[in-house]
């Protein structure tokens, strides 16, 4: 992920740095919560799988708004 965001950033491709730093938050989140739990593959997929519900999420609340333009550039 960390790669990934990286080359996003020299290819200044704001939309996927963003996206790719949510979610290596959010997981740099889970990994220090003081839980001491190891953070699994199947952690950092609810991570994406919640994020991409967010999306669809703030995708639809724009559309029932009447801001076309806005929920378009949300897409996946």
């Amino acid at each position: 992920m960390l790669k990934a965001n990286i080359t996003a950033m020299k290819a200044h491709d704001e939309a996927a740095r963003s996206s790719l730093s949510i979610v290596i938050s959010r997981y740099q989140e889970l990994k220090t919560n003081g839980s001491g739990k190891e953070v699994t593959d199947l952690d950092v997929l609810k991570i994406v799988q919640k994020f991409f519900k967010e999306l669809d999420e703030e995708r639809d609340s724009y559309a029932a708004a009447g801001r076309p333009e806005q929920a378009s550039v949300i897409a996946l």
